[in-house]
């Protein structure tokens, strides 16, 4: 009872100290006191707007951003496929060939011809296939054993490149010296998903098949021309630069480019920092988190010769900037500093020392480019 009473004499004390204000004062106390409950709701509202208009701001770059890598992707399809077919249609070819008759030794100057094709078109390996699909000859010699092409590649009329993902057992179309750049081995990575696996044997090949054809039409032999994207740092960096030129991202950031043959980075930009310096972080690995979202998204296989040639899916963009390749068997990672880039959230940051990912949140999953 006591403190009720004390309670309603304050109150009136209150008001007989707000009866005795000046008019100005009890105006001023009228207009200000309705914004004290305003002004933080008002607050609120004009910070989950900011928020929202951010979102889709970031959301537009990422989409210009992976236009732009998808264009640059769709012309080095188109750089191999036209490589192919002035190869197959070289006047140089086709005199080595005027007198061959399937089944019979090849021409001894048709390897060095191969080579000098090969060095021409910036190529990594340019070889020679029966009108079946059987390999006959490399730029560096034959090379027994090798899978013939599936008939849908063996058979095709339109020159067309492809990314596809070499097994061990059909990596002898390459070079020795390209072959040592296939292995990659593991980074252990926290959050990946456990594997049994230690390295990544595999070899992701762009490449593309064009018919070496006689006057009257029917297929004498095949080219077959294309590029290793194990361990390419020259073809990251350079879609890193189309991407990401000098000044274009704010406060000194950095974009970065990776590209993935399952979870496993084959061919990066992002830097590890450690004991050992700072290196690429070739062999790193993406959460599992982020790697059954990937699944989730679609997988296609095609046999060829009995050898699987497996294709990534095209991963659905979220905001960590993953670009889908086109139609590339693979997934490109950019950033742009802001915070955690490739199948991780958005933007990019160094990774640990120990290939440690980025935070992921999945709610941002399947925002396409």
């Amino acid at each position: 009872m006591g403190a009720q009473l004390s309670t309603d004499a304050g109150r009136l004390r209150l008001a007989a100290r707000f009866a005795n204000w000046p008019i100005r004062r009890k105006l001023q106390a009228l207009v200000l006191m309705p914004l004290l409950g305003v002004l933080p709701v008002l607050g609120v509202l004009l910070l989950l707007w900011i928020n929202a208009a951010l979102d889709r701001l970031l959301v537009t770059k990422v989409r210009a951003d992976l236009a732009v890598a998808h264009g640059y992707f769709e012309r080095v399809l188109g750089e191999v496929a036209a490589s192919a077919g002035s190869i197959a249609e070289s006047h140089a070819v086709h005199r080595a060939l005027q007198a061959w008759v399937p089944g019979q030794p090849l021409p001894a100057q048709l390897q060095a011809l191969l080579a000098q094709f090969k060095a021409r078109e910036r190529l990594d390996f340019v070889n020679l296939r029966s009108a079946e699909g059987e390999l006959l000859l490399t730029d560096f010699g034959t090379a027994p054993g090798v899978p013939a092409l599936a008939p849908d590649r063996a058979g095709t009329e339109r020159v067309a490149a492809s990314v596809d993902v070499l097994p061990p057992l059909a990596q002898a179309v390459l070079a020795p010296d390209l072959r040592a750049r296939v292995a990659v081995d593991f980074v252990p990575t926290r959050n990946a998903r456990p594997s049994t696996r230690s390295r990544e044997d595999r070899a992701m090949i762009v490449h593309a098949v064009a018919a070496v054809r006689r006057a009257d039409g029917t297929v004498l032999a095949r080219v077959q021309a294309g590029t290793l994207l194990n361990r390419n740092l020259a073809f990251i960096d350079h879609i890193n630069d189309i991407v990401y030129p000098p000044g274009s991202l704010p406060f000194g950031s950095l974009g970065t480019a990776t590209l993935f043959l399952d979870d496993v980075r084959i061919s990066t930009n992002v830097r590890l920092f450690g004991e050992q310096g700072e290196t690429r972080a070739i062999g790193t690995r993406v959460s599992q988190t982020v790697r059954d979202g990937l699944r989730a998204a679609g997988r296609c296989t095609r046999a060829t010769g009995g050898h699987a040639l497996r294709r990534l899916p095209r991963a659905a963009v979220r905001l960590d900037e993953v670009g889908r390749a086109g139609g590339a068997g693979g997934c490109v990672e950019r950033g742009d500093g802001a915070g955690c880039a490739g199948c991780r959230a958005l933007g990019t940051r160094d990774l640990a020392a120990d290939g440690t990912d980025g935070p992921y949140d999945g709610s941002r999953a399947g925002r396409c480019a």
